[in-house]
């Protein structure tokens, strides 16, 4: 069996042999209306292979330091990464299929490492804005890859791009 804790800052699942914490977010959250997860309104669609698209990632980590987690991120006719540190500079593009509004995305790069194993180099990604990418915005802006009949959300910093 499970047991579920929770207390004010955290959530405890626990079995014989997995613990999983999870913190509890507080702040303001944007309100996602029941066309969310469908094929609703998009702002840009851009559509690219996972294997580049995880490639891209891969080549910035380079750079990540302590202090500067998140990578620039612009959709367009290229997807295009860019990220600056004490530890250096990197930057990587590729060609992509797009449809919509140019939009920029911060993104935490450690946040998005983990998820490009959920993806075979095969996989075709169509990477959609669900909302205008304003910098002025004090939520964070949300992503969906949609690969097949599954779907992935990603979650941008919030802060200037």
């Amino acid at each position: 069996g499970v047991s579920i804790s929770v207390s004010d800052s955290k959530v405890v699942f626990e079995s014989d042999t997995v613990s999983i914490d999870s913190r509890v977010l507080e702040g303001k959250f944007p309100e996602m209306g029941l066309d969310f997860w469908s094929s609703g309104k998009s702002f840009c669609t851009a559509r690219v292979a996972a294997g580049i698209w995880c490639g891209l990632w891969n080549q910035i980590k380079a750079t990540i330091d302590a202090e500067s987690m998140g990578a620039d991120c612009e959709f367009g006719e290229f997807v295009s990464l860019k990220h600056r540190s004490s530890a250096g500079e990197s930057e990587s593009s590729c060609p992509s299929e797009f449809t919509g509004t140019p939009q920029q995305v911060r993104f935490g790069v450690d946040l998005m490492l983990p998820s490009c194993k959920e993806f075979e180099p095969t996989d075709i990604l169509d990477i959609e804005a669900v909302d205008a990418c304003d910098t002025n915005s004090e939520s964070p802006h949300t992503l969906r890859a949609k690969c097949g009949g599954r779907m992935f959300l990603l979650r941008g910093m919030v802060g200037d791009v």
